[in-house]
């Protein structure tokens, strides 16, 4: 502030305070109402920005756009027989036509003003323009987004910018990588029958006939690979463990680990009230990672026998799941003797 009052000591100013309302001027560039705007201002702010060869080009691209196409056609011409009228009177409130040219006016920039729309014609000038050319840098996918999101609009905005950077090629090439790197894969060993069990819960499904079965509890021993299917009526975590525990740990004991994903039924009192007091490592897969969790595998399977014996008949899901879990697990005799004599030495 020195260094400025030192620099306009030698001018012969007045300073003289004007009200925001009456200084016009220094406000012109973003109080532009919509009220005041006309076709040179748009030209001149808009089509500038968005790199386009003329105002007239907008114009045809936005009349012919095949997806809002149709909506600059009714509010041009309420009664034109080409456009469905009930449709589009519900369409038409989140955009205006002013001197020609169609905006979005259910959601502003930052700055007040209309967003003019873009066809899906000018989709890949627009990027050019605003990620590919020198001056835009090839910024990443928040920045873009936001830049045009100031300027203009097009449906489904933020998923066609992000899989349009994501997708560059001088991106994928220079751009840093700021995340961090993957972890080292730590594989799962088991050494001995049911010292690991993994879990999951199928369903739901149409409720069966005459018994009411709606899901499917799958466990499996990770070191036989013997599943344990049970059917539930209802999914609460207490259905759940009393399943476990009467269908699983009173016939094969207690295991030493658990695995299960972060479902709400596994993650509850219940379930770790269950785990504590027979002394179990109840381990949670991470989100989004079911090769985690051997159960997932096994439910594959199991889904495409279900599928496969179903049909039409929906409501018969548990008797043909048994006698297509009997043939999964007698598929081949060898495996067969191995895992009877694995689970039940």
């Amino acid at each position: 502030m020195i260094r400025w009052a030192l620099n306009l000591s030698e001018f012969n100013i007045q300073w003289e305070h004007r009200p925001g309302v009456q200084n016009v001027v220094a406000h012109v560039l973003y109080r532009n109402s919509v009220s005041n705007m006309d076709g040179s201002r748009i030209s001149c702010a808009a089509l500038r920005a968005l790199a386009l060869n003329s105002r007239e080009q907008l114009l045809r691209e936005q009349r012919e756009d095949p997806e809002l196409g149709h909506i600059y056609r009714y509010l041009e011409n309420p009664n034109d027989s080409s456009v469905n009228a009930t449709v589009c009177e519900g369409w038409s409130q989140d955009f205006k036509l002013i001197d020609g040219l169609l905006f979005y006016a259910s959601y502003s920039t930052t700055l007040g003003e209309l967003r003019v729309y873009i066809p899906k014609s000018l989709l890949e000038a627009i990027m050019q323009e605003f990620h590919d050319l020198p001056l835009a840098g090839h910024l990443g996918k928040r920045k873009i987004y936001l830049k045009l999101r100031d300027t203009c609009y097009f449906p489904y905005m933020r998923k066609y910018i992000f899989e349009y950077v994501s997708t560059c090629d001088r991106c994928q090439k220079f751009n840093y990588k700021n995340a961090l790197p993957a972890g080292l894969l730590i594989p799962i060993v088991s050494n001995y029958p049911n010292e690991i069990v993994t879990l999951d819960l199928l369903g739901s499904y149409p409720v069966s006939r005459p018994k009411r079965y709606r899901f499917l509890l799958v466990i499996t021993d990770h070191f036989t690979k013997w599943s344990e299917l049970v059917p539930l009526r209802k999914a609460s975590a207490q259905a759940i463990a009393n399943a476990l525990f009467e269908n699983y740990i009173s016939r094969y004991g207690a295991p030493i680990s658990l695995i299960s994903d972060n479902g709400p039924q596994f993650i509850s009192e219940v379930f770790e009230h269950l785990s504590h007091r027979l002394d179990i490592k109840h381990i949670k897969t991470v989100i989004y990672r079911p090769q985690a969790n051997l159960t997932e595998r096994v439910n594959r399977t199991l889904v495409q026998m279900i599928v496969c014996f179903v049909e039409e008949n929906h409501e018969n899901w548990d008797r043909d799941f048994f006698m297509s879990s009997l043939s999964r697990c007698t598929h081949q005799l060898m495996k067969r003797q191995v895992k009877l004599r694995l689970s039940y030495s």
